[in-house]
């Protein structure tokens, strides 16, 4: 937490600094990816497996989203 002075509330005000999933899943990873270097018998633990599991890494299911297609034209 950060405390930030409001000049227009002339108040002090608490925020959340850097406190984002996505901070927080980046800090996930480097972590996962030290151990892995730092100890090379836990080197799955930096898998894409092991982030999807976590959630860190969306599964791969297929191609995306299907094209739109053009509506005919209306009679």
């Amino acid at each position: 937490m950060v405390t930030v002075w409001e000049e227009r509330g002339l108040r002090w005000r608490a925020s959340a600094s850097g406190a984002t999933r996505a901070g927080y899943e980046a800090a996930i990873s480097r972590v996962l990816r030290h151990i892995a270097t730092e100890h090379p018998g836990l080197k799955e633990i930096a898998s894409d497996a092991t982030f999807t599991q976590l959630g860190l890494m969306a599964r791969k299911r297929g191609p995306g989203r299907p094209k739109k297609t053009t509506a005919p034209p209306a009679a």
